[in-house]
């Protein structure tokens, strides 16, 4: 049977899972989420808000890789996950009287021209989602206002994500920034590892879910299963040739670094006993990572790397699909490029380093933060309205997503969706990233390991310290 996961069920499931429910896959779950969300709906407090058909306008980063961006809608369509966000939109335009306003622009302009009219004390936008890579000089020249000072936004409750807003502190109280499932960006740039079932079965491989459940899920093992992924095929090298017939064990970027070296258990940036954030990727752990994630990109056939902008089909995604690679590692948005796959596939944790490693760590790069400009003409107003929204996004938009595709037995995976809980329950933001700490550290350090292939990791780390230390420093002044 094909058990191919199309990109509704994989987004579906991922939002579902990330508040925290049991979920399993039948029909008795889903009743069992029905109940609690109208027990959460009952809970919730609506503010006394009356806008009087004025518009609120939201800055929206788009065209983004191939990640689902959308915000609203203009109608229905009949394709589910854009009516139930259209849904949403409507019922909290009736609640408080105002018309949604979506201004989208590229995600690499958005900020720019959020920037623009705050610094001319503008106050076109109410709101804004921008993508993380550029908030800190929003932040630095003082574009943003604290969330924490807007009464209106409940940022202690579960539609707020409550991890990042712990892992982003900055020396003071300030909140500048905060994730929800409003915009699903985040939820589909968490890095996976993605596995052709055929292939499985033709090698006579099962698929580790298991070794998932039992925490023995490890970068070992990865590199096992992409062993024995390589197979020349009849062509003369593992050069890559899109008409060629060799297949890899896995097909990646330059993510497929970053996943690795954060499910392993490292990090760029960590707290001290004070809260202050400190470089620390210098580790043993962190080499001895490197050493095994080098064993499998440094080896011909084991992983091949594909993210050319020239052709289409000279990409990692597209190898995966063509079935050209046993394994894939990247965002879970690339589930959207495989529904009409002609092969079974799963989906996978990133691996932990070790079986004494405690949890298993998914991290995400590409993701977009809700803001509030200085300039917004009322941010009280703009605070009910974007609390609303995620609000809303977790009680109705996630469980009637997952009652559509998994009540009509869509899903073909059964054990990816619990793949997929594991993932989502173990996301992780990097704030060496978001505030542009360590992001040309991190660059260098990826390009060695993927592309490059030269193991120099201490000496990249070392000519970047300095810079580093007084970045973190000159944010944590700027945050008391």
């Amino acid at each position: 049977m094909k058990r191919a996961i199309c990109f509704l069920i994989l987004a579906s499931l991922m939002l579902t899972a990330s508040c925290g429910e049991n979920q399993t896959g039948d029909e008795t779950t889903t009743t069992e989420n029905i109940t609690e969300t109208t027990a959460k709906e009952e809970e919730y407090s609506f503010a006394e808000l009356d806008l009087g058909g004025d518009t609120f306008a939201i800055l929206n980063s788009s065209d983004t890789y191939g990640f689902y961006y959308y915000l609203d809608h203009d109608e229905i369509s009949g394709e589910r996950l854009d009516d139930v966000i259209y849904e949403r939109n409507r019922k909290l335009e009736d609640k408080y009287s105002f018309k949604l306003e979506i201004i989208e622009e590229p995600f690499y302009e958005s900020s720019s021209k959020f920037r623009q009219t705050v610094m001319a004390g503008d106050d076109t936008y109410d709101a804004a989602f921008i993508w993380v890579d550029n908030l800190s000089p929003l932040i630095s020249e003082g574009c943003l206002k604290d969330l924490h000072s807007i009464e209106t936004i409940n940022l202690d409750k579960s539609w707020w994500d409550q991890k990042s807003l712990e892992t982003m502190r900055v020396g003071g109280d300030q909140a500048y920034f905060a994730f929800c499932n409003t915009s699903l960006v985040k939820f589909e740039g968490m890095q996976s590892v993605f596995m052709n079932l055929d292939k499985f079965d033709d090698l006579g491989l099962i698929a580790p879910y298991d070794e998932v459940e039992n925490g023995t899920w490890t970068i070992d093992k990865l590199h096992e299963l992409a062993a024995r992924g390589a197979n020349l095929n009849g062509d003369e090298s593992f050069a890559w040739n899109k008409g060629g017939k060799a297949v890899y064990g896995i097909a990646g970027n330059e993510g497929s670094a970053f996943g690795l070296i954060y499910s392993c258990g490292n990090r760029f940036i960590d707290h001290d006993k004070s809260g202050e954030p400190y470089l620390a990727i210098d580790t043993e752990r962190f080499y001895e990572t490197a050493e095994k994630i080098t064993k499998i990109t440094f080896t011909e056939g084991e992983f091949i790397f594909l993210n050319q902008n020239t052709d289409p089909e000279d990409h990692y995604e597209m190898a995966f699909k063509n079935n050209r690679s046993l394994l894939m590692t990247g965002e879970i948005k690339a589930a959207s490029k495989y529904r009409d796959a002609n092969f079974s596939f799963g989906i996978l944790p990133n691996p932990k380093l070790d079986e004494d490693q405690e949890n298993y760590i998914s991290v995400g790069g590409f993701a977009h933060a809700t803001v509030i400009p200085v300039t917004a003409a009322d941010a009280e107003k703009s605070g009910a309205i974007l609390d609303g929204l995620a609000y809303l996004t977790e009680t109705e938009v996630m469980p009637e997503f997952y009652n559509n595709t998994v009540s009509q037995k869509r899903l073909r995976d059964d054990r990816s969706v619990d793949m997929l809980k594991i993932i989502s329950e173990s996301e992780y933001l990097d704030p060496g990233e978001i505030f542009s700490w360590t992001h040309n550290m991190r660059i260098e350090l990826y390009t060695k390991m993927i592309k490059d292939k030269d193991d120099s990791f201490a000496s990249t780390i070392a000519s970047y310290r300095a810079s580093v230390n007084e970045a973190i420093k000159e944010s944590i002044e700027l945050f008391e």
